[in-house]
């Protein structure tokens, strides 16, 4: 029964029915319960039904109710009558009034009191201005970790910067206030860890305040701080210096994002669940989420909506769908969208797709500082698609591209330094420059753990080549044999019959072995041929001389064109 309850029960159920927390909101079923407290003598009982009436405007019982409170010597009945005559409810308003409300309210030793009674103090409230007394209730709030006084006594510590060990003691107390979720802490701290100028950060290296500032902008994330949310979901997503990739954590903040409706949670989410980062691969889900932040605005979720048609196309009008997309988002000035417009004409995917208006968006996105835009212009200049045929021109490109930060473009660029010094007529010293860039930038791409795992191997496969004839390098044929076995166990046909002929008198079992290991690959001409010409000789004591085997391996080879073995079959 009520009547037995204890004046904290009665309370209690007071508050659950009040703000219909558990319970139907019934605020006159509140104030009974209220009531039948505060019969029972219970200050926090006669303070609610103060709340109850002050919730109906009715400040005169308000007023008697808290009274009644404040006659037990409860400070919160005295903070809310201080605020009342602060705001002129049911009394006259009065600033010193408040301001004893407040320090009696203190005398209690009540820690909002002491905020409240401080910020007087602080501001000239009621009471003449005293700096020293407002520090004097902030430090007494602070000694029993109240989060907001913390935070006051960290901003008086920096304003009086000159006072020894005050960088020390302002960072101090905002670590405990932030590690009590301050907000503003929190901020403070990444600000401070941002700009690194207090004397206590002089022994701090660069990469510690960084760590620091990510730190305190992820406590910040976890207190759904929609900015901060942003910042971590994307650092992990997309990883860098001083934050290790974790898609997991991305794809967590991203749902956070998500459930609060932000644009770029959503788009988060989608491309979680687009590539199976951090989550099971859904493209259902990815669709719909993308779609949300594409309504919102999100230029990157029609980019990658355009990539979501573009790559599962199967039709022409797949390609008008992602052309679509990819337009809407380049009126916003979106780079990427302008590159993946370039290609579709590039590629002639789209209709009055030419070559002249891929090279007009490649164009317009590397105005816009793209890296990816200038890679594609190195590449319709190395080729000539729709250019004369430039290699300056296509030079520059890939080298802006790599100087945005293009990795591909160092392969590119490598290859065509390879090619143009095979191919052209040039003096001997150009030659060799060209195949020094290209070792350079064959080494680079290979050593940065980002590169592509097709264009990593080719790399292997032709520093094997420039080691082998010594171009832009020394002749070095262990360095040749190096990277060629490493290109070969990573499943590089032209290094795998490199090894076949670097082992074949020597090591005869291991030889056949990488030869028919790139046999089971596809379009592995010369391999093919190779193999023939053992089954047409014989290789002993692996093989014994098969005319039939050997035209099945000249047959395929000549599917490639392979011209050695083309006259083989005439012959056989």
């Amino acid at each position: 029964m009520a009547d037995q309850l204890s004046p904290k029960s009665l309370n209690e159920l007071g508050d659950a029915y009040f703000t219909g927390t558990g319970k139907p909101l019934n605020k006159e079923m509140a104030y009974t319960y209220y009531k039948q407290a505060a019969d029972l003598d219970n200050p926090l009982g006669h303070f609610n039904i103060g709340k109850y009436f002050l919730d109906k405007s009715d400040y005169k019982n308000a007023i008697e109710a808290f009274h009644k409170a404040k006659s037990y010597k409860y400070a919160p009945a005295l903070l809310e009558l201080a605020k009342m005559v602060s705001m002129g409810r049911g009394m006259k308003k009065n600033k010193k009034k408040a301001f004893k409300f407040y320090e009696e309210a203190a005398q209690y030793a009540d820690l909002d009191a002491y905020m409240e009674l401080a910020n007087c103090y602080e501001v000239g409230y009621g009471t003449k201005k005293n700096v020293d007394k407002a520090k004097d209730y902030y430090k007494k709030a602070a000694d029993h970790l109240h989060p907001a006084a913390l935070y006051k006594m960290g901003l008086f510590a920096l304003s009086t910067p000159k006072e020894k060990n005050a960088g020390e003691n302002a960072i101090a107390y905002f670590e405990k206030a932030a590690s009590l979720n301050h907000v503003g802490s929190m901020k403070q701290l990444i600000k401070l860890y941002d700009g690194a100028q207090l004397p206590a950060f002089k022994k701090k290296s660069v990469q510690y305040c960084k760590e620091m500032v990510f730190y305190y902008t992820e406590m910040l994330a976890k207190v759904n701080d929609l900015q901060a949310l942003e910042v971590v979901s994307f650092a992990y997503y997309e990883g860098n210096d001083f934050v290790k990739k974790n898609h997991e954590k991305a794809a967590n903040y991203f749902l956070t994002l998500a459930e609060m409706d932000y644009p770029s949670g959503l788009y988060g989410l989608g491309i979680s669940y687009l590539y199976g980062h951090g989550l099971r691969m859904d493209l259902e889900k990815a669709k719909v989420n993308l779609e949300k932040a594409a309504d919102k605005g999100h230029v990157m979720a029609m980019t990658k909506l355009g990539d979501f048609v573009r790559m599962r196309a199967k039709s022409a009008s797949d390609f008008e769908l992602a052309k679509d997309w990819y337009m809407q988002a380049a009126k916003r000035n979106e780079v990427e969208a302008l590159i993946n417009l370039g290609l579709l004409n590039y590629r002639s995917q789209v209709e009055n797709a030419n070559p002249q208006l891929a090279r007009q968006y490649f164009e317009t996105a590397a105005k816009k500082g793209a890296s990816g835009a200038y890679y594609w212009l190195g590449v319709i200049y190395q080729k000539g698609d729709g250019v004369d045929q430039n290699f300056e021109i296509a030079k520059k490109n890939y080298e802006k591209a790599i100087a945005s930060g293009h990795l591909g473009a160092k392969y590119k660029l490598a290859t065509m330094y390879i090619e143009s010094a095979k191919q052209q007529k040039l003096k001997q010293k150009v030659k060799k420059e060209r195949y020094v860039f290209a070792h350079r930038y064959l080494l680079d791409y290979i050593l940065d753990p980002n590169h592509n795992q097709a264009n990593y191997i080719l790399s292997m496969n032709l520093l094997g080549y420039l080691y082998e004839f010594g171009l832009g390098v020394d002749t070095n044929k262990r360095a040749a044999r190096y990277w060629n076995e490493f290109a070969a166990t990573n499943g590089n046909t032209d290094s795998m019959v490199w090894m076949f002929h670097a082992l074949k008198n020597k090591e005869v079992q291991e030889a056949l072995k990488y030869l028919e290991d790139a046999c089971k690959q596809d379009d592995a001409y010369e391999a093919h041929y190779q193999l023939g010409m053992l089954y047409l000789e014989g290789y002993v004591p692996m093989l014994k001389i098969d005319i039939k085997k050997a035209k099945q391996h000249f047959e395929i080879a000549s599917r490639g064109n392979h011209p050695s073995a083309v006259a083989k079959l005439l012959v056989l």
